[in-house]
This record gives C-alpha cells, sequence and structure tokens, in this order.
C-alpha cells in the first residue's frame, strides 16, 4: 500500500489540545483564552458584595474553574 499522509494544514483537536502544523498552539491558547474569559465574566456576575459570594469562595471557584480552564495542556504546550 502506497499511500502518502498528507500533514493537515488546519489546526487539529485531538484530546482537548489543538495542534497546528508547526506546534505554535496559537490556535489553541486563544481558544482556552477566549473560554476563561467566558468563564470569568459569569462567575464575575457572582461577585457582587452585597448578596454575592465571600471572597474566599470566588478564589476557590476561580482556581477551579477559570485556571483550570486556561492551563488545560500546558505541560505540552508551554515549552
Amino acid at each position: 500500500n502506497n499511500e502518502v499522509i498528507q500533514p493537515s494544514l488546519k489546526p487539529v483537536r485531538w484530546l482537548g489540545i489543538w495542534f497546528d502544523p508547526y506546534l505554535t498552539f496559537k490556535e489553541h491558547i486563544r481558544i482556552r483564552a477566549s473560554q476563561a474569559r467566558q468563564a470569568f465574566l459569569r462567575l464575575e456576575r457572582l461577585a457582587y458584595t452585597g448578596r454575592g459570594l465571600s471572597a474566599k469562595a470566588l478564589r476557590q471557584l476561580y482556581r477551579a474553574c477559570i485556571i483550570s480552564i486556561a492551563d488545560y495542556g500546558s505541560p505540552i504546550w508551554s515549552n
């Protein structure tokens, strides 16, 4: 079988990580930053001082939700 595998010119998603042809991970970082920003805006609604969550609860939610979204796959793309 003499089939030649052609490299993809578009980013490919595998296990939630976007791989581009040059392994710059720019698309992955752009997508994750957008998702983290959206999560932050949702969390911001809970932060009203009058009747919102405490600072401790907000910090815990920030670490659990926003940082985990932004940091996903960082051992692969951080170098």
